[in-house]
């Protein structure tokens, strides 16, 4: 399993880890907030990854208002809405009634370490072996 934790200085933070699907299932992404015990994770197909990576990218080329919310109708379903919440900006992610808001300072290392994950997915479902170590864990300091 590929895990990296995104913490910023003022607070957020984000867990992804990336492993092999099971039961058939290519490789998935756990997104989570480590900060907010008991919160559900979000699973990422590489499909819900790419679309979420794009979201991303647009989320920072708009305003609050002038993005469309974005559907992934995949094996994990997820809905992606851009929003502004007490001043600040995020992207609130919903899968199957549970959410996961992300804060406008993660966003940019959210894109890079998506794009991180779905090379080594495509490399994973391609091969069936991992391209990086198992168990590596990492923190990334914004």
């Amino acid at each position: 399993m590929r895990v990296r934790d995104i913490i910023h200085r003022d607070g957020p933070r984000l867990r992804l880890s990336l492993a092999p699907g099971e039961g058939g299932h290519g490789p998935l992404i756990r997104l989570s907030d480590p900060g907010r015990p008991g919160s559900r994770s979000i699973l990422l197909d590489l499909y819900g990854a790419e679309l979420l990576v794009g979201f991303l990218m647009s989320a920072r080329l708009s305003a609050v208002g002038e993005l469309a919310d974005e559907c992934c109708n995949g094996d994990y379903p997820l809905m992606m809405r851009l929003c502004a919440v007490g001043g600040s900006v995020r992207i609130e992610l919903d899968q199957l009634g549970e959410g996961l808001p992300i804060a406008g300072k993660l966003w940019d290392r959210l894109y890079a370490e998506l794009q991180l994950n779905l090379a080594h997915g495509r490399n994973l479902a391609a091969s069936g072996r991992p391209g990086f170590m198992l168990s590596q864990s990492r923190r990334l300091l914004h």
